[in-house]
């Protein structure tokens, strides 16, 4: 979760001034970060009930519900907040995708240049993206995607 900083690096030869913009790109998502998963640990261990975990966390159970934070939100009555954690739920994972099928061809591009793969992947299209290192993103992702039907088991083989 704390590693968003990774591709402001990967990216930063694209800025118009990276000895500005990189050091404040690297410290914003590392604090941003912080501040969210802080938060919501806070706000979630807050609003338990006391009587709901003494007999340890392994008897805290939210019935009818896909997460410990939309039950809180639903049990105090905040039903959008419920809502916006579902809408989340689907968005983040698709702005994380979307950054790392950015940087991960530069970073591939960046192994050609520096002689650490074959030249041809540093070839850039009209509109400068690297495609080779594009497709072998790609190639790497339906390898290691494609023997699992689904996201849950892709996470419990991990």
């Amino acid at each position: 979760s704390f590693f968003g900083f990774q591709q402001a690096i990967a990216l930063a030869g694209e800025t118009r001034n990276p000895s500005r913009y990189v050091p404040i790109a690297l410290i914003s998502s590392v604090l941003i970060g912080i501040l969210i998963y802080v938060g919501l640990q806070v706000s979630f261990i807050t609003a338990l009930n006391p009587r709901d975990i003494s007999g340890g966390w392994a008897h805290l159970h939210f019935t009818g519900m896909f997460g410990p934070l939309a039950a809180i939100a639903v049990a105090v009555g905040a039903v959008w907040w419920a809502v916006l954690l579902y809408v989340d739920a689907i968005i983040s994972p698709l702005g994380t995708a979307f950054i790392y099928v950015t940087a991960s061809p530069r970073i591939i591009m960046a192994a050609g240049e520096m002689g650490n793969a074959p030249k041809h992947v540093t070839w850039l299209s009209r509109q400068g993206v690297p495609w080779i290192g594009l497709i072998v993103t790609y190639c790497v992702g339906v390898v290691f995607f494609f023997p699992f039907p689904s996201w849950q088991k892709l996470v419990s083989a991990v």
